[in-house]
């Protein structure tokens, strides 16, 4: 039994005028696809036409109606016999099989076959069979007038070639070539066809003419060998070989009574070429013709659609024959003219063709790339780069490819102990018949040897993520100025920072002027260790932790925010970042100005400044809540901006000696001086003060809070004469009062002034008691 959508769909047809249900839904053995005849009598039926009034389709319904696709065939016995636009190439097909092969494309087009029916498909079960039919009906008309090509429509070649089997021509054809071949005085020869890496596809890589001299060849990639080539005959026509109403020849007679009285005599053609190159065994006889962009406008592009063909036979192969041209041209002509034409299918791989989905700005696509570092990022960079139609890349990387990295990379396994730069430039090549790929497998700088190997590079593209290639660009002097680009991710693949410049010599200075304050955001948010886990088990080779996803999502902005830094004057740089934020529902990927924007700043008297940035207050918040109703506390940690002013990175919890009671709290001191140093050494992150809490009171200070912190004010091993001390008082209900203090050396403090005002709801100025009131909850915050 039919599905009911199916069934629903043929009753809804039943009221067309122009349709008549011939058999109901029907199923072949072996047909996973419905079937109902059908009978169609347009009301406009130009008479005077080969189209009949009346005609007879069968409408081929997927399954899975109402996806899935309808082909309306034309019946054998009573349909249309001849092939016209907008439809597949209409032979008698399959003996077993009722239809012939024209399948009528009736919803891609809209200009004229969209006047009866609507423009846009509808995908509901009742509607989407009638307006393919209605439509169909409205094809059947306008293929009696001779209008179903518009102009202004894209120009659509007839079906040569129904065959899946056979092999595949591609040729390179642009608007500058056909200003090429529009200058050419010679009209065929010699082609030369080269084997795409073991697959059926023919590269034609060189046309000849008969004296052996080249006409034109086109421009290939790495991949297209030019060596080792199979020969074929080409033939550059005036028109199309196309007969009325949109059909091909289907036999060599009739292509030659096609040509006879306005082109070359094809079988002089191919009679004079074997005489010209008698050593030949020729495969492909190529047919060149001028076609437009879109119907009505100039020709702009050669088209070439290839014949397969046994050979061109020679005199010598017959005793008695002289060897003659005219003997060549008709034995050319008996071996040939009662033959079927095996049609080809030919495909147009020039660059601009190949790019029509999407590509690159101009400055970015023509220029010779050096991208350093072939791992995670720079193997997805690499890939959307060439893809996005930038087809000269040299790729740099001195590491092998290891089972590892498969995690996340484009490489497969078939990459193993291989270098990367090698095997990701062997797969570049893969992707693109016009890539040009270098490799250097060698850690940047590159040696002299290297450098005289590859192109001059236009843009330096860094993915390493490694400082150490940026210390090696500032070494350099470059003979012209450069577009570098420096990319790196950070904890968790989080941000992507983007550094970009224009220049003849590096300034590291003005990159880390840019990306220090946002490592500063890194360290407040991830404790590095926390972003790094064994490579396996057995194996404590440290791995970061970030998912191919996020790879790929990041791999697909590099190549914009190249395309953005192309506009950069000399000696101008510029610093991007890019964040990634998940929701319940979605992921969003937000470009941001500036690190710490809801961070809350404080200054004294002496205009010492302290700066606590939000997620270091909600990790307060959060060790404030676990440890209550006891106080709680810990270290602060960050960078001094001047002598005396402090930017708060991270606020610890409490050291395990620590004493904690509802109304007391000391800070203990186990693994503190420890966790200094590396704080220090690792991370360049001094001690800033401490911070600690009051459960259900007021944030104010106690004696003991001033005896501790003059204390440490006074003890120099601290090398901190003035600390900081936060206080954190209130509860989750009524809400946490933040109140900061600071220390000096002369036995004195005072309260910090608040000097910027939060930015986001849940937090409020508390005027009265000079603190401020943190509600979590109230609305969003970084």
């Amino acid at each position: 039994m039919p599905p009911n959508a199916i069934t629903e769909a043929v009753d809804e047809i039943e009221d067309i005028p122009e349709l008549q249900i011939l058999k109901g839904l029907d199923q072949r053995d072996g047909d996973s696809r419905w079937t109902v005849k059908i009978r169609l009598t347009p009301e406009n039926i130009n008479t005077q036409s080969s189209i009949p009034e009346e005609t007879d389709w069968y409408v081929r319904i997927d399954e899975s109606y109402p996806g899935g696709n309808i082909g309306i065939y034309p019946d054998k016995e009573n349909g249309i016999t001849q092939t016209h636009p907008h439809q597949t190439l209409n032979t008698s097909g399959n003996v077993d099989r009722p239809w012939r092969n024209g399948n009528i494309c009736v919803d891609r087009y809209t200009n004229s076959i969209g006047r009866t029916g609507g423009f846009e498909e509808p995908f509901d079960a009742q509607e989407r069979l009638r307006w393919y039919l209605l439509r169909a009906v409205r094809w059947l008309e306008l293929a009696s007038t001779g209008e179903l090509r518009q102009d202004g429509e894209p120009y659509e070649l007839p079906a040569f070639s129904q065959s899946a089997n056979q092999p595949q021509l591609a040729y390179n054809e642009t608007r500058s070539s056909f200003q090429t071949w529009s200058e050419q005085t010679e009209t065929y020869g010699f082609a030369a066809l080269s084997i795409l890496n073991e697959t059926p596809v023919r590269v034609v890589v060189d046309y000849l003419d008969v004296e052996g001299d080249s006409v034109y060849t086109p421009e290939w990639g790495d991949s297209v060998e030019t060596d080792d080539v199979i020969p074929g005959v080409w033939l550059l026509l005036e028109e199309p070989p196309i007969k009325p109403p949109w059909e091909v020849p289907e036999d060599w007679g009739e292509l030659d009574d096609l040509l006879s009285d306005v082109e070359e005599n094809v079988f002089e053609v191919l009679g004079e070429t074997r005489e010209a190159y008698p050593h030949a065994t020729f495969s492909y006889f190529l047919l060149g013709f001028p076609i437009p962009e879109s119907i009505g406008s100039d020709n702009a592009y050669i088209h070439w659609q290839a014949i397969k063909i046994d050979d061109i036979p020679d005199t010598s192969g017959f005793s008695g024959l002289r060897d003659l041209t005219s003997n060549r041209v008709r034995l050319a002509q008996m071996s040939f003219k009662s033959e079927s034409i095996r049609w080809l299918e030919s495909d147009n791989w020039a660059q601009d063709q190949l790019l029509r989905r999407g590509k690159l700005d101009g400055r970015v696509r023509e220029s010779n790339i050096m991208l350093i570092g072939a791992g995670a990022l720079g193997s997805t960079v690499a890939e959307n780069l060439l893809r996005d139609g930038c087809t000269n890349l040299t790729i740099v990387d001195g590491e092998k490819f290891e089972i590892g990295n498969l995690a996340r990379h484009t490489l497969s396994l078939n990459a193993l102990n291989q270098y990367k730069a090698t095997a990701v430039a062997n797969r570049l090549r893969d992707l693109s018949p016009h890539a040009r790929i270098h490799d250097v497998t060698s850690r940047y700088p590159l040696s002299e040897s290297d450098q005289e190997a590859v192109p001059d590079p236009d843009i330096i593209l860094d993915c390493t993520g490694n400082d150490q290639v940026l210390y090696a660009f500032a070494q350099e002097r470059w003979d012209s100025a450069k577009l570098v680009v420096s990319t790196a991710l950070g904890p968790q693949g989080k941000r992507l920072y983007t550094y970009s410049t224009f220049t003849q010599s590096f300034n590291v200075q003005d990159f880390e002027a840019q990306i220090n304050p946002w490592t500063l955001q890194d360290l407040s948010e991830h404790h590095p260790d926390d972003d790094l886990v064994p490579e396996r088990v057995g194996c404590w080779h440290p791995a970061s932790v970030i998912t191919m996803n996020t790879i790929a999502t990041w791999g697909g902005l590099v190549p914009n925010l190249i395309e953005e830094s192309t506009g950069l004057a000399k000696g101008h740089s510029s610093f991007t970042v890019m964040e990634a934020s998940r929701s319940q529902d979605s992921i969003s990927v937000t470009r941001r100005d500036e690190p710490f924007p809801d961070s809350i700043q404080w200054k004294s008297e002496g205009e010492q400044i302290l700066e606590l940035p939000r997620v270091c207050l909600n990790d307060m918040i959060e060790y404030f809540e676990r440890d209550a109703p006891d106080e709680t506390g810990g270290i602060l940690t960050g960078r001094y901006t001047d002598k005396s002013s402090g930017q708060i990175i991270r606020a610890s919890d409490p050291p395990p000696d620590s004493i904690q009671t509802p109304t007391t709290f000391l800070r203990g001191t186990e693994k503190a001086d420890e966790a200094l140093k590396e704080s220090r050494e690792r991370y360049g992150l001094y001690y800033l003060g401490e911070w600690h809490t009051h459960p259900n009171t007021a944030p104010n200070l106690s004696h003991e809070d001033k005896e501790e912190m003059q204390s440490i004010a006074d003890n120099e091993s601290y090398e901190c004469p003035h600390p900081f001390l936060i206080v954190i008082g209130g509860n989750k209900q009524t809400g946490f009062n933040i109140k900061p203090y600071i220390f000096h050396r002369n036995d004195s403090f005072e309260e910090l002034t608040l000097i910027k005002e939060p930015r986001t709801g849940d937090l409020e100025l508390n005027s009265s008691a000079n603190s401020v009131k943190y509600r979590p909850g109230d609305s969003t915050h970084d």
